[in-house]
């Protein structure tokens, strides 16, 4: 086993995201084989405490940028050249042999610094990049964008793609050669997870939901994530069931339009906007049903949280990940509109307000609510499949390919 090696993860932040996440868990495995690994960030952000308090204080990480201010659209030529030279002097100062991109807007200088340096790339695509980056564009520019994508994937070491749905995507769209690409899901820290999830929940929060059906959602608070879609679902569940409560756990530039949702609705007194918690498991092991209402994503790591939890899951079949965690089906790519009952949960249109298909999976919700057969068979699904994903798994495959670079 090689030990005098060293990695470089480049990150925009250390933000409470699954990409930093992610990342964390994989240092935390290198550091028990005694490899090193540093963080660079392009900006002073750290919002992990709690269980990685340890990890942090034993890791060393780096900042370009010492400010979190917004950059102005006329420095930023001038702050992508300092950013450029410092990165650069600080490779030259310490022997990296792998610079790891740990998410799309960290690949640029990756790349660039790899020509400067020769380093080994890894570059991880954590989402749908043609829907996060290209289809927002129009005309020459979408051309011109997918054209810089591809330029800086042909040109990594290794891609890791966090679902077969991403590869797929880079290998048709893209056409980057499957031997260049290696697929590595996703895992969470089961045993962080259910050591928290039986902590007391805040008498407070207890007081506001007692003896109620309980729905979650868990995630960042911006459109992709789909919360005013799944608020729309849940409505269709309180025509029958009155009483239910809806708990939304996150933070985000999208609060205030779902807060006016909820308040122009009058959902005050069934919709629970708890913001970021560091132990949201508490609240996921208590409920009765997670909903994943994302429009699009890489993955989706609260799925396998809510799983790890016990929790069944309604998830919409968006591209990429909820379809490959949820179901045994190989065609990657596959969408429908219909309202789907899978192996490991329930597969629902994304974005789909008809009418019809929010019956029926407001059905679904209510179904899961009220019999305590269908919860138990698929929470005992759920457990089942999140075994497949731990961070410890996620980590030692990491390890793998960093030893064959």
């Amino acid at each position: 086993m090689k030990t005098n090696r060293s990695i470089l993860f480049l990150s925009t932040s250390l933000c409470r995201g699954g990409a930093e996440t992610n990342m964390l868990n994989i240092i935390e495995h290198l550091a028990s084989k005694k490899i090193g690994a540093d963080i660079m960030l392009l900006k002073k952000k750290v919002e992990f405490f709690g269980s990685y308090k340890q990890l942090l204080k034993k890791t060393n990480i780096y900042s370009v940028l010492k400010s979190e201010k917004k950059i102005k659209r006329w420095q930023l030529p001038f702050i992508s050249i300092y950013i450029f030279f410092k990165l650069l002097l600080h490779i030259c100062q310490h022997r990296y042999r792998i610079i790891v991109a740990v998410e799309e807007f960290t690949f640029f200088p990756t790349i660039v610094l790899s020509y400067c340096t020769g380093l080994k790339t890894v570059l991880i695509v954590g989402t749908n990049i043609e829907e996060e980056y290209i289809h927002i564009k129009k005309g020459v520019l979408r051309q011109l964008t997918k054209a810089f994508f591809r330029f800086l994937l042909l040109n990594a070491t290794k891609i890791v793609c966090v679902s077969k749905g991403v590869q797929q995507q880079l290998m048709d769209k893209f056409t980057i050669p499957s031997s260049k690409i290696s697929v590595i899901y996703n895992g969470v820290n089961t045993t962080l997870i259910n050591s928290l999830k039986t902590k007391p929940i805040p008498k407070a929060i207890l007081a506001q939901i007692h003896g109620a059906p309980i729905c979650v959602m868990l995630g960042r608070l911006i459109k992709r994530k789909g919360h005013l879609y799944g608020i729309v679902i849940f409505q269709e569940v309180l025509r029958t069931i009155p009483t239910a409560k809806c708990i939304i756990v996150g933070a985000g530039p999208e609060k205030n339009s779902i807060k006016s949702y909820i308040e122009k609705n009058s959902l005050t007194k069934n919709i629970l906007m708890l913001g970021r918690m560091d132990n949201p498991y508490r609240i996921l092991s208590r409920a009765d049903v997670f909903l994943f209402p994302s429009l699009h994503e890489g993955f989706g790591n609260a799925i396998i949280e809510a799983m790890t939890c016990g929790l069944p899951v309604v998830a919409t079949n968006c591209c990429f990940g909820p379809l490959e965690i949820l179901s045994e089906k190989k065609h990657y790519l596959q969408n429908t509109d219909n309202v789907t009952r899978t192996k490991y949960g329930i597969l629902i249109p994304s974005n789909d307000s008809s009418k019809h298909n929010l019956q029926k999976t407001a059905q679904i919700i209510i179904q899961l609510m009220q019999n305590k057969s269908v919860k138990n068979y698929f929470s005992r699904k759920s457990i089942m499949r999140s075994k497949l994903y731990t961070s410890l798994h996620m980590s030692r495959q990491y390890s793998n390919l960093f030893d064959q670079l």
